[in-house]
């Protein structure tokens, strides 16, 4: 079964680039950069910081 575990919506605008984030872990929040490529490595880090256990594969929950 798959579930959603993160929104991510990014736009352009006249100055710099958004990405807005929306998770259950970590609510709803900006990420705003001149460059896109710093937005995107801005993005990875804090998604990985986030996803952290999950990507050590540490068991949060009882496997059933």
């Amino acid at each position: 079964m798959e579930e959603s575990i993160c929104q991510i919506e990014i736009e352009s605008g006249e100055t710099d680039f958004v990405a807005r984030v929306t998770s259950s872990m970590g609510g709803a929040r900006e990420i705003r950069s001149i460059r896109f490529d710093s937005l995107l490595n801005l993005l990875m880090s804090e998604l990985h910081a986030e996803f952290e256990p999950d990507l050590r594969g540490e068991e949060t929950e009882p496997d059933y």
